[in-house]
């Protein structure tokens, strides 16, 4: 039963990412800010953007200065919402002894990617698809780094060392630790992913969640323990979980983890309906999530402890906080939850305010 959270845990599954979102600007509608300047009122928009980022670099409080750039963000940046569909509720296992790496980057000690690196499944690929194909891939890889490097500050990424590329069509992105060296993460990308779009800026932001709680500081992660994941050994991953106080998931996480104060505060009650729960029926998910509707924002959220930390942390950044007051359904608590630690508020304004830096500085609404 737990095999199937290695392969789901830091995978945006497809069926999100072909479905889409709605564009509720009427300017957006006419042009993607995105790409090239096209019209004077994309050119004014980015003028009056840059304008009103900037009264929000006066304000002193490090709260009150992300709520000012979450509110210029949500008027001016395409896709600025948190994902609310409740219309997938079928998450087999995947096998992810499937997918092999084509080619990957080493982060240095700067931020920096290094030369691209291919795997003994390079060749193999090229002659399937095309020396482009694989190209494409590098530039995306690429593309997604540099505004993942740009918009997380420094501090919270350091363990993540590599960046993949996959010839995976299941997954959409993926958090791991490397199998060789087990103090280090890697993000995955498939070979499906398109180019770079406003529409995954809150993928990105689900990404470094998991980092986030993937930390050496969150959790303890023995080598031995983590592959039994990959080769199903149940044996171990029981006995590991048996000698676990605090809640385990590929590790045991601390008592100060986030994931353990989450997992204490909107789990504890719920965790025996949930381990119930058969993957493989298209209905038995379903029936736990309509169950306890109310704690959560969209269908993937529900799959599992570490997606639903993902998912809240998302809307920590990017909801107007607002829209939090006379709230009591559980899901709005859960967004509540990382107002309670200063550094996260910390944390959240950095990442607000790099996202308007960004932008300015390439003339481009990311």
């Amino acid at each position: 039963m737990k095999k199937v959270w290695l392969l789901l845990v830091g995978a945006i599954v497809f069926i999100g990412l072909l479905t889409g979102c709605s564009n509720d600007k009427e300017e957006e509608t006419k042009t993607d800010p995105n790409t090239v300047k096209v019209s004077k009122s994309i050119d004014d928009m980015v003028g009056n953007f840059a304008i009103r980022g900037k009264e929000c670099k006066e304000v002193e409080d490090t709260l009150e200065r992300g709520d000012c750039f979450q509110s210029v963000h949500s008027k001016y940046l395409s896709n600025w919402s948190i994902d609310k569909r409740k219309n997938h509720f079928y998450y087999p296992m995947l096998d992810e002894t499937l997918e092999e790496t084509i080619l990957y980057y080493h982060v240095d000690e700067s931020g920096g990617l290094g030369e691209m690196q291919t795997t003994a499944y390079y060749d193999d690929f090229i002659e399937e698809k095309s020396v482009e194909a694989s190209q494409n891939g590098a530039e995306r890889l690429e593309s997604y780094w540099y505004i993942f490097a740009n918009m997380i500050p420094s501090d919270y990424r350091k363990d993540v060392k590599s960046i993949v590329w996959t010839n995976s069509n299941e997954y959409g992105f993926k958090v791991r630790r490397d199998e060789d060296n087990i103090e280090e993460i890697y993000i995955g990308m498939g070979q499906g992913i398109p180019d770079y779009s406003p529409f995954f800026r809150s993928v990105l932001l689900h990404e470094f969640a998991h980092v986030l709680t993937l930390d050496e500081s969150q959790v303890n992660i023995d080598r031995e323990v983590y592959l039994s994941y990959l080769s199903d050994n149940q044996e171990l991953i029981e006995n590991a979980s048996g000698e676990c106080p605090t809640y385990f998931f590929w590790g045991c996480f601390n008592e100060s983890s986030y994931l353990y104060h989450y997992y204490r505060a909107f789990w504890e009650d719920i965790i025996v309906d949930h381990e119930a729960v058969d993957w493989n029926s298209k209905e038995d998910y379903k029936e736990f999530f309509m169950k306890y509707e109310d704690h959560f924002f969209n269908s993937y959220q529900g799959i599992h402890l570490v997606e639903d930390f993902a998912e809240a942390f998302t809307a920590f950044v990017v909801m107007d906080p607002e829209e939090l007051e006379g709230q009591t359904e559980v899901k709005y608590e859960k967004v509540k939850f990382f107002y309670e630690y200063d550094e996260l508020v910390e944390l959240r304004t950095e990442i607000l305010e790099n996202i308007y830096d960004l932008s300015v500085k390439d003339e481009k609404f990311y």
